[in-house]
């Protein structure tokens, strides 16, 4: 899945409710079933992000990921060489109200940045898996470090993007994303 479910944890039910960078929303297992069984039952704790996905099927064809490109091949992870190792994971969430919302991993800490209202919270998600410490106020370097971090990854990956024309829907596509609770 490319995201989680909310189930009242913080007052939302579903994915788009909420609005947030939450581990109930981020923390989403990856399933990967190859030919022949390979690394068939394995399970891995390491954290990976979705950007891993391309690089690890263009491996995994035998082809060279092209350059600059952001994620990795889990293929050495999947056949027990190696681990991914220690990284910084990204996500970002711009809303329905354009709410610019950001957040850097570097496990155990968590750094969310509210971009609109300028805001950052910090967690420890192995002591606080449920996120309800906000300890950007006791670890004040660490959150501003983290949110520095944060800021420079955005000015590096975020491009500036000409507005997109609106999409021509058919009534099916409508009533399509109508079920699926995307259009109301």
């Amino acid at each position: 899945s490319d995201h989680g479910e909310e189930f009242f944890e913080r007052g939302a039910m579903g994915h788009r409710g909420n609005h947030s960078l939450y581990q109930e929303l981020l923390h989403v297992p990856l399933v990967i079933r190859l030919p022949g069984g390979r690394g068939a039952g394995l399970q891995i704790e390491d954290p990976v992000s979705l950007v891993d996905v391309m690089p690890t099927i263009l491996d995994l064809l035998g082809l060279d990921a092209p350059g600059g490109m952001a994620g990795r091949s889990l293929v050495p992870l999947i056949d027990g060489k190696q681990g991914p190792g220690a990284r910084p994971l990204y996500a970002e969430l711009t809303d329905a109200d354009d709410q610019v919302t950001r957040c850097l991993i570097e496990h155990p800490w968590k750094y969310i940045h509210h971009f609109t209202l300028g805001t950052g919270l910090l967690y420890r998600l192995d002591d606080d898996p449920g996120e309800t410490r906000d300890l950007s106020g006791v670890e004040t370097a660490r959150a501003a470090r983290m949110r520095d971090d944060l800021l420079e990854w955005t000015g590096k990956t975020v491009p500036v993007l000409e507005p997109a024309m609106p999409a021509i829907l058919s009534p099916e596509d409508v009533e399509r994303l109508e079920a699926l609770g995307y259009l109301q």
